[in-house]
């Protein structure tokens, strides 16, 4: 279940994600990028761990912006919440470098300090989702109140524009509307998403293409290929394998997908 932040959040938080998901065997998830960090919690101690690792996940944990698919392992019933930011949302409430996170899962106490692992305890302790909603509100405006000074908007405008164009947009084009060098425009992307604005239009223009996919019945691939700004088929999946782990045809057709951008592999 997805569920909307306040209207206080939304500068830096798109939504909250809830999931519950049973298994009497070993489960694993596809995680692929959506151009958003997340704050995820643990609410059942379900030994996941991420594949081919032997550690298990903190009860809490941050992700940066992923540069691929990352696959996840659990062997026991699994419920969490996700806190999913605006791309520009952890730099703004937090201040540090996005590319410090980028690619890694880190504790939540490593970015939040231990009050994540407080907040981690009162969300598993209760029962129902709008509680749990409030607490985590009444966590992250903490951090929105220590921060409360203009930012830039420099990224927010770029992304309207690449959102706009469904990611067919270069960065001189966002350069020359925006009245800054290219350089300084990748510069802020780095810094306050931890990826560039070229491979932020990659995901975008993914993203449109699955979305084109839903309005399709039966669906063209390479049409719609055309229709999302691929120079051809060829190129859609090779940039669908790159970000996915998987082809266009193989996604579609899945029929265990927990959100746009997670998905079981059952069966694989």
């Amino acid at each position: 279940m997805q569920i909307s932040s306040s209207p206080q959040l939304k500068p830096f938080v798109r939504h909250y994600l809830f999931m519950d998901l049973g298994t009497n065997d070993t489960e694993k998830l596809r995680l692929f990028p959506d151009a958003s960090c997340g704050l995820v919690f643990l609410l059942k101690r379900t030994g996941a761990q991420l594949a081919g690792h032997t550690d298990h996940l903190p009860d809490s944990f941050v992700y940066g912006q992923p540069g691929r698919y990352i696959d996840l392992t659990f062997k026991q019933d699994l419920s969490f919440v996700a806190v999913v930011f605006q791309p520009w949302g952890l730099h703004h409430m937090l201040g540090f470098p996005a590319t410090e996170i980028s690619g890694q899962i880190l504790p939540a106490a490593a970015i939040f300090g231990t009050a994540a692992d407080r907040l981690a305890d009162r969300l598993a302790g209760c029962q129902t989702q709008p509680v749990r909603v409030r607490l985590l509100e009444e966590f992250l405006n903490a951090y929105v109140e220590k921060r409360r000074h203009n930012q830039s908007i420099i990224v927010p405008e770029s992304i309207r524009l690449i959102r706009s164009s469904h990611g067919n947009v270069s960065v001189q084009q966002l350069a020359k509307h925006m009245g800054y060098t290219s350089r300084h425009i990748e510069r802020s992307f780095n810094k306050e998403i931890g990826i560039s604005p070229k491979s932020f239009a990659e995901v975008v223009k993914l993203h449109h293409f699955i979305a084109l996919s839903r309005l399709q019945n039966p669906v063209h691939l390479t049409n719609m290929s055309y229709e999302a700004g691929y120079t051809d088929l060829s190129h859609l999946q090779k940039a669908f394998r790159r970000h996915t782990g998987t082809t266009p045809g193989r996604y579609l057709l899945n029929q265990h997908k927990l959100a746009v951008n997670l998905f079981s592999l059952k069966g694989w």
